[in-house]
C-alpha cells in the first residue's frame, strides 16, 4: 500500500505517520507499505525534509520515494 504526503505540508506527513500506525494495528499482517512525497517540484516550498521521511520509511520497513503529480519526467509514462 502506498501512502502518500504532500512535502509542502507537514500536517499531512504526521497524519501520514498516524495511519501507518493503524495499517499495521489493523492491516493484513503482511502489508507492504511504501511512503511517496508529493510535490516534490515545489522544493522551495517543502517542509518535510527528504531525509526525515527517508529515516521514516526506513525505521518502519517501508520503501520510499519523491515525485511530482504535475511534472512529467523523461523515460516515464
Amino acid at each position: 500500500m502506498v501512502q502518500v504526503y504532500d512535502i509542502t505540508k507537514r500536517k499531512t506527513f504526521e497524519t501520514l505517520q498516524q495511519w501507518v500506525t493503524e495499517l499495521r494495528a489493523q492491516g493484513p499482517e503482511n502489508i507492504v507499505l511504501a511512503i511517496a512525497g508529493n510535490k516534490s517540484d515545489l522544493e522551495s516550498e517543502r517542509q518535510v525534509p527528504a531525509a526525515e521521511a527517508q529515516a521514516y520509511a526506513t525505521s518502519i520497513g517501508a520503501s520510499f520515494l519523491e515525485t511530482s503529480a504535475k511534472v512529467r519526467k523523461r523515460g516515464t509514462l
